[in-house]
């Protein structure tokens, strides 16, 4: 996994700690399904580890943030979401700009837009 398709959890936990104090609740008790339960508090266990950054998938972060009640670009800025989610994708070519014409093709195209008289021969 490329590391530009990683965000930082540590903003996650932050905000999850945040909501959970005013709330009144457990970080933890934000999260619906046990999985999600599971994984905050496996991401919040690795983060007093881990000295500098905690990455995460963007995908599976921004599942997270929802799941919370949180607003993902409230949590990570906006175009660094983006950025991680396109990163890794390839970009082939200028989508809706082929307009190379061979003679076959020109001929086919020259055909299809003539009057029906022409377009018998």
């Amino acid at each position: 996994m490329a590391p530009a398709r990683l965000l930082d959890a540590r903003a996650l936990l932050r905000a999850v700690e945040t909501r959970a104090r005013a709330e009144g609740q457990q970080p933890a008790d934000l999260f619906g399904s046990a999985y999600m339960k599971r994984r905050y508090r496996q991401t919040d266990s690795e983060s007093g580890r881990r000295l500098r950054d905690l990455p995460v998938e963007v995908r599976e972060a921004v599942a997270m943030a929802k799941a919370a009640g949180l607003v993902p670009d409230q949590v990570w800025d906006a175009e660094e979401i983006k950025a991680a989610m396109r990163e890794g994708r390839v970009e082939v070519g200028n989508r809706g700009a082929d307009a190379t014409l061979d003679l076959g093709k020109s001929k086919s195209v020259f055909l299809a837009y003539a009057p029906p008289e022409l377009g018998s021969v």
